[in-house]
């Protein structure tokens, strides 16, 4: 079994969560063995999406990586 050469994790916040602290605020994804451009062209286009996505002020976008 070949053990995971790296990961990226990608998060999107667009909108708050309700006053019971529910509903879809946002999205993300977890990538192992992500493509070596993915980084690059999230890093890209992250900040254009949460502006063109946010409902609040506070719409924020993260992304991380551990490339091996």
């Amino acid at each position: 079994t070949a053990a995971p050469q790296g990961w990226l994790h990608a998060t999107l916040t667009v909108q708050p969560l309700d006053a019971q602290g529910f509903g879809l605020a946002g999205s993300g994804v977890f990538v192992l063995n992500p493509p070596y451009t993915l980084h690059a062209t999230l890093q890209a286009l992250l900040p254009w999406l949460t502006a063109a996505l946010a409902q609040f002020d506070g719409a924020a976008w993260a992304l991380e990586q551990h490339a091996v």
